[in-house]
């Protein structure tokens, strides 16, 4: 017995289903025939090898099984279509389905190609061929040449398309206008008409040098002093090459402030007379104090809306005489060990403010009811650090920034909840920022000396949160020494300048 099996991946609601099922029923009446089995059962293995190679992406799997059996005479034929077997006697003497190997397609799918997306090929995009002015000034030369008895030559316009690698149809709708120009009794105009898109706009920013600082806070008036639109001034701010700056007006220092806030920084300097091993002091055994207003509210304030959600309402009788309270604050370096706070440094902070009776009665109280009331004048001096030096503090630096920001959330309405407030943020706030900030105060210091004493410099980051997860964050910073030896220099010629101007 010899069995061909051809397998067949289509779905039954597909053409090519239809067309194998059709192919099937032909070399099934074709086997019943005694001159037409042998042909009629090969076109049909022959389409259903078509339409396996056709679709890959099917599901259904269908198999076209053709047996026979040469047990006598007269052989049977096995015809198996989709779970459907039949049989038909066909002679034996006509009948050869024998297949040579040469010619048996090996249909099987790689396992490693199954499931891949099949490459569809792309159709190359043509680039359109532009002529150029001077390309249109050449053929309208040539084709005035020429052009005689109201006709041009023969085979010209073919000849110019091959000298030019241009089509025919280029060259007769080129013509086609030259020959309205020249009827219209107009000069030939070798310009294209296609112009191309708009060029993008090169602008010199070495000019914005030139520009004063007046006319540059704004993106409008930048623009305006450019000449330029303001989209230009964004999209050149979003690409990096105009950068915006908040600039913060800073206390002004003179010489004797500046030699004051370097000889503060090297009095905290360990190891200054050896010159070996400097470093600066941790403060653990340091008590900052400093006081701050607290204003009930900010003047501006930004909040996060939905898109149909109503703008809040705030008003105020005057926006110079905001409700306000001082507030004195006493912190040290927190201790922190593996993680674990052993001390927060939270000392306290404390209300510049009194418990006084109402003197008249009004819509809101009786005359007599108990009030807190902000003091109004605060004439105790309480500063041992250098003078206009809010940045050798860490307080001023950025521990009531912190616990003011947490004070605004509240909301407070009212004196007694502004004093409230403060007192909820101040113990709200987390340690280990106030550690950041010590930290930074010690960095500050490192750039006083830099700047010999000045305070025009940039805050400096050295990535404490990241340090602090890795656990490298460092007790203290240590200061350049060339840095530290030229202050003590400084400041002593400096010293030694005043005793001489002072005898004189």
């Amino acid at each position: 017995m010899s069995s061909y099996i051809l397998p067949c991946n289509t779905p039954k609601h597909s053409n090519v289903y239809v067309e194998a099922m059709a192919a099937a029923t032909a070399a099934k009446e074709a086997a019943s025939t005694a001159t037409m089995a042998a042909a009629a059962a090969r076109a049909a293995a022959d389409v259903a090898i078509a339409a396996a190679a056709a679709l890959e992406e099917e599901t259904a799997t269908t198999s076209l099984t053709i047996e026979t059996s040469t047990t006598s005479a007269i052989e049977t034929a096995t015809v198996t279509m989709w779970g459907i077997q039949e049989e038909t006697t066909i002679p034996s003497e006509i009948i050869d389905m024998t297949i040579p190997e040469e010619q048996i397609i090996d249909m099987t799918i790689p396992e490693e190609q199954e499931g891949e997306a099949q490459v569809v090929p792309t159709c190359p995009v043509r680039k359109k061929n532009r002529m150029s002015n001077e390309t249109r000034r050449l053929l309208a030369q040539m084709m005035l040449l020429g052009y005689k008895n109201s006709k041009l030559k023969h085979g010209l316009l073919t000849k110019l398309g091959q000298e030019f690698n241009l089509s025919r149809m280029t060259i007769h709708k080129y013509w086609l206008t030259v020959k309205q120009q020249i009827t219209e009794g107009k000069l030939v105009a070798v310009d294209r008409d296609y112009k191309g898109s708009k060029k993008r706009v090169i602008i010199d920013l070495e000019t914005v040098r030139s520009i004063p600082l007046f006319k540059r806070s704004s993106v409008r008036s930048l623009a305006c002093a450019m000449n330029i639109n303001s989209s230009t001034v964004h999209r050149l701010i979003k690409k990096g090459k105009i950068r915006a700056h908040s600039n913060a007006m800073k206390p002004q220092l003179t010489e004797g402030n500046k030699i004051a806030r370097v000889q503060w920084v090297l009095d905290r300097i360990r190891n200054l007379s050896s010159g070996q091993n400097l470093e600066f002091e941790e403060n653990y055994n340091v008590v900052h104090i400093d006081e701050k207003w607290f204003y009930m509210s900010r003047v501006s304030q930004k909040f996060y809306l939905l898109p149909n959600e109503k703008e809040p309402h705030r008003s105020c009788t005057s926006k110079t005489h905001m409700t306000k309270i001082m507030f004195m604050g006493a912190s040290a370096r927190p201790r922190i060990s593996n993680g674990v706070v052993n001390f927060d440094g939270k000392i306290g902070i404390f209300p510049f403010s009194c418990i006084v009776p109402a003197k008249k009665t009004s819509k809101n109280r009786r005359n007599g009811t108990l009030e807190t009331r902000p003091i109004a004048r605060i004439t105790k001096a309480l500063i041992f650090q250098p003078p206009n030096s809010p940045d050798l503090n860490i307080l001023d630096l950025g521990h009531f920034r912190s616990i003011q920001t947490i004070q605004h959330e509240k909301a407070p309405r009212s004196v007694v909840q502004v004093v409230d407030a403060v007192l909820r943020s101040y113990e709200e706030m987390n340690p280990i920022s106030l550690n950041y900030t010590l930290l930074t105060l010690l960095s500050c210091m490192n750039e006083i000396l830099k700047v010999k004493g000045s305070n025009r410099y940039k805050i400096p980051h050295i990535g404490k949160k990241r340090l602090d997860r890795l656990g490298l964050l460092p007790t203290t910073i240590l200061p350049k020494v060339g840095d530290a030896l030229q202050a003590v220099i400084d400041v002593t010629r400096a010293q030694v300048a005043q005793l001489e101007s002072q005898m004189s």
